[in-house]
């Protein structure tokens, strides 16, 4: 019937025709392209790689941080001497001290005899005592090497979620889901740099092909929309492979586990989300910074066409919020900070910023709405080129 209908609507056809073939012309310029199957590969193989990686140099390994952390606890309070001063702060500090060590010898007790709400208890009191001493500024502690007081809160929000969930803490690497948080972690400062070089060049070869691209009469806007389009979902198909990668490799050598493990996130405020739907909003937010990087791309190549301009400019744009917290804190309406997903994510990167009350959704629109900014700026500079 389709068919017996197709010639009552012949330019509606022509043009799906001609949008399918600008697709896949797009599509093919992607994957044909040598640097994007260089980045492809890499980023597969570390995946798979940092597995055996992190369990041999102990990254994400929890104990080894513990074990650390009361090193310092030990030597600080060996130093401290309580009765060298009457201050009531720095007193307050001492037994602030000596509780962490007394809180991590309950919870090291509850691991070793495998009593999970000694452990859990233990773990709990280390958060709180930890974000007290915050409260009095550690005053007179020397070379205290203890969790910033983010990551306490952090660690206090998943040792209640443990706790209301039932779930035993994950110390180290031993199933796919641990290792899978890892990669969040690990990765997540970097994915903007991975899309970027995957999509730096996106708009170049429209000049490299002029005489492929003569050949199908579409507009700059309909090139532009499947440029998007393509260098969109072949980038969140690459982090999707990639964590796709990740899981199989660790669940294959060590297990799967338990996908209701509690991951800490922000909703407003820090809360906790089982993993399989912590790994979906990943993902989404991996979406959407994918979309805004293919926009910036797509403006950096308008006006430079030059690929290693493109790349400096946004790298320069991701050094800001890397190296200058601060500044991206104070310029928070500037997508500089959430350009770390793994910040995002939790809400490190908000934390100081008016954006922290919104939880994910405040990032996104402003993501969102700097991607729609870009795209004018994009089809306001390739009218002016075409006049």
């Amino acid at each position: 019937m389709v068919l017996y209908l197709l010639p009552l609507f012949p330019q509606s056809t022509e043009r799906s025709q001609r949008m399918a073939a600008l697709q896949h012309f797009a599509f093919t310029a992607f994957w044909r392209n040598k640097k994007n199957i260089a980045v492809a590969l890499f980023l597969l193989l570390f995946t798979a790689g940092f597995l055996y990686i992190a369990r041999y140099q102990g990254i994400g390994d929890q104990l080894r941080q513990v074990t650390g952390v009361q090193l310092s606890l030990n030597a600080n309070v060996n130093r401290y001497d309580q009765y060298a001063t009457g201050q009531k702060r720095k007193l307050a500090v001492y037994h602030n001290l000596l509780a962490q060590k007394q809180a991590y010898a309950e919870a090291q007790a509850g691991m070793l005899l495998g009593d999970r709400s000694m452990l859990a208890e233990g773990n709990l009191d280390v958060a709180r005592i930890q974000l007290a001493g915050y409260r009095l500024g550690y005053t007179g502690t020397a070379d205290l090497n203890i969790p910033d007081e983010f990551t306490v809160r952090q660690n206090l929000t998943l040792a209640k979620g443990l706790v209301h969930s039932n779930h035993q803490i994950q110390f180290q690497i031993n199933t796919a889901i641990s290792y899978l948080i890892l990669i969040m972690q690990v990765l997540g400062p970097w994915f903007f740099l991975v899309i970027l070089l995957l999509t730096s060049d996106i708009w170049l070869d429209k000049q490299t092909h002029l005489s492929v691209m003569a050949n199908i009469p579409v507009t700059p806007l309909q090139q532009a929309l499947a440029k998007l389009t393509a260098g969109t979902s072949m980038s969140l198909l690459l982090i999707i492979g990639a964590f796709m990668t990740a899981g199989m490799t660790a669940g294959v050598a060590f297990g799967f586990g338990d996908w209701t493990y509690p991951v800490v996130t922000t909703a407003g405020q820090l809360t906790t989300v089982p993993f399989w739907l912590a790994l979906i909003l990943y993902l989404t937010l991996a979406a959407v910074l994918t979309f805004f990087t293919v926009c910036l791309a797509l403006l950096l190549n308008s006006l430079t066409h030059n690929l290693y301009v493109t790349l400096f400019a946004g790298a320069a744009l991701w050094c800001v919020g890397m190296l200058f917290p601060t500044a991206s804190h104070w310029l928070w309406f500037i997508p500089t900070g959430i350009l770390n997903l793994g910040a995002l994510f939790t809400g490190a990167a908000t934390t100081q910023t008016p954006l922290a009350l919104t939880g994910l959704i405040g990032p996104v629109a402003l993501l969102l709405g700097w991607s729609a900014i870009l795209l004018y700026l994009f089809g306001q500079n390739e009218r002016r080129a075409q006049r």
